[in-house]
């Protein structure tokens, strides 16, 4: 189940269970059916958007953040009925779909979750990271402000359809697993834990990174920002003990 406090959306698995009015057996993901749900998200801006796997039933359910207690509608199947635009999705776009929403509202969860530049600074030297792999603690300050600005939480798309999070951007594609697209997942790590606020995942990860070929040359802002420039400043007044 997923719950978004500022997003209006619900779902829930079993939803894609319910049993119809009519006897019969249960609805389920290996048979047809119609799933409409409202949503109120970037990419699905203010419309309820009907997901149409067999035009056989609709199962139909909606939430409303009248208060603290999100009230949620009933899953029923109903005869299908045409009203207003549809948009038809393979199973595999729906699940994309879903996925969208959730990486949607995460976003939302998690906006500005901003760490400052001395906290930042301690948590990675307490970490070791000062001189990992020749890199000194203000080359990684230094890469954490020009890759987020010091966000722990930020998700960016990139034209390729994969996505970039947390403190230090890491990519979906290459280094962690979003379920959105292939990835090579090489940190073995979900991209959602890279948006902790411990920094425990996202620099476990970065260190995998910096460890290869490359090494801080794997991120373009470091070397456009960061690379052969005078850097002590990053870390000046920060007590680091």
């Amino acid at each position: 189940m997923l719950f978004c406090p500022r997003c209006t959306l619900l779902v829930q698995a079993d939803v894609l269970t319910a049993e119809p009015h009519e006897p019969g057996p249960p609805i389920g993901l290996h048979q047809s059916c119609h799933l409409s749900f409202q949503a109120h998200l970037p990419f699905l801006p203010g419309a309820a958007v009907d997901l149409k796997i067999q035009p056989t039933c609709m199962v139909k359910t909606r939430v409303f953040p009248d208060s603290s207690d999100y009230q949620r509608k009933s899953a029923i199947c109903e005869t299908p009925r045409t009203a207003g635009p549809q948009l038809t999705f393979s199973p595999l776009r729906m699940t994309r779909v879903l996925f969208l929403s959730l990486f949607s509202c995460l976003v939302v969860i998690h906006q500005a979750s901003l760490i400052s530049r001395c906290d930042l600074a301690k948590v990675l030297h307490q970490e070791d990271l000062d001189g990992f792999e020749g890199y000194s603690l203000s080359d990684w300050v230094c890469l954490a402000f020009v890759e987020s600005n010091f966000n722990i939480s930020k998700v960016t798309e990139n034209a390729d359809g994969s996505f970039d999070y947390g403190i230090f951007q890491i990519n979906s594609h290459y280094w962690c697993n979003d379920y959105l697209s292939h990835s090579e997942n090489t940190c073995h790590v979900e991209c959602r834990e890279l948006l902790n606020p411990s920094l425990l995942a996202a620099i476990h990860c970065a260190k995998k990174i910096v460890s290869r070929a490359g090494g801080m040359h794997n991120w373009a802002e470091w070397m456009m920002h960061c690379a052969g420039r005078p850097l002590s400043y990053w870390i000046t007044g920060c007590h680091l003990g």
